[in-house]
């Protein structure tokens, strides 16, 4: 409940920010936190001694428990027993693919350790359980034999074919990596949609496709409210262009030529994108000397 009370927008970004910076989690992850949340996270134990008296062992066992099982919701690896997967307990312990989904979509599949306060809130993601199923049919892949690796029959001219294919597309992804698809800014605060211009499709714009405060105090949507133009100020900003005017750069993985609005000033500045790795983009914004720089993470497919 603590974790879903980070998730609130009004604590998230002071929070709980700092570790959804991971988006694909590693167990380095596990303890990635903001001073705020590890206050949080402490103050559980001597709070629950002080209702329930316990053992130093039980106190003990609990801590390794909690430890273990924090390092096993990030590790990126299903490490459950198969037999637990497909049984009764596959359906309340919360797997190491439960909490990668929270990861990867931000909301939904708050419990920690058990299931059962996601389904009965209606906090599970809706293809949680789908997923699950998938990920246990390929654990439980059998080979043709008992203790004997499978072969797939193939024709020399097909698996020629298939080795040219992969050597021009590895070949093609080393010389340029695209940056399109959806971005989530600095701190979760937006997810951007990179894609071709709508009037230029030689050059790449970002539409701002979600917003972690959507509404504003009366419950409607938060309009552009700081533009200078006074005829777009009643404009949501879940649909504006933040970027415009993009041209790949003469380096390697750069975009140039471009501008980035922030709605939170109004004000436009000229910026370039940089693509760091495939999953993370520079975006930096200058005004005369003066510049700032964000890091963005990709967005998984839906």
């Amino acid at each position: 409940w603590t974790h879903r009370l980070m998730h609130h927008r009004w604590f998230f970004r002071s929070m709980h920010s700092a570790h959804h910076q991971s988006f694909a989690p590693t167990h380095w992850a596990a303890y990635s936190f903001s001073l705020l949340e590890a206050v949080v996270q402490s103050l559980f134990l001597p709070l629950f001694l002080l209702v329930i008296p316990a053992h130093p062992i039980v106190i003990f066992l609990w801590t390794t428990h909690m430890i273990v099982r924090n390092v096993m919701g990030h590790c990126g690896i299903e490490l459950l027993p198969k037999r637990w997967l497909v049984g009764w307990w596959g359906r309340w312990l919360t797997t190491t693919l439960h909490h990668e989904m929270h990861h990867a979509w931000g909301q939904g599949n708050y419990a920690l350790y058990f299931t059962w306060w996601d389904r009965l809130c209606g906090t599970e993601h809706p293809r949680y359980q789908d997923e699950l199923r998938a990920l246990v049919g390929k654990l439980h892949v059998q080979p043709a034999q008992q203790g004997e690796p499978q072969h797939v029959k193939m024709p020399l001219s097909a698996l020629l074919a298939a080795a040219l294919a992969a050597s021009l597309f590895s070949t093609e992804s080393a010389q340029a990596q695209d940056i399109r698809g959806e971005w989530a800014t600095q701190g979760y605060s937006a997810r951007v949609m990179i894609k071709p211009c709508a009037s230029t499709p030689d050059q790449l714009c970002g539409t701002i496709t979600w917003l972690w405060e959507p509404l504003d105090t009366s419950g409607k949507p938060i309009k552009d409210a700081q533009n200078p133009d006074p005829a777009r100020r009643e404009l949501p900003l879940v649909g504006l262009d933040m970027l415009t005017g993009f041209k790949p750069s003469s380096e390697r993985q750069q975009w140039s030529g471009g501008q980035i609005y922030n709605p939170e000033d109004g004000r436009t500045y000229n910026a370039g994108l940089r693509l760091l790795s495939s999953e993370l983009l520079e975006v930096k914004g200058c005004v005369m000397v003066f510049c700032a720089r964000q890091v963005w993470r990709r967005l998984p497919l839906k």
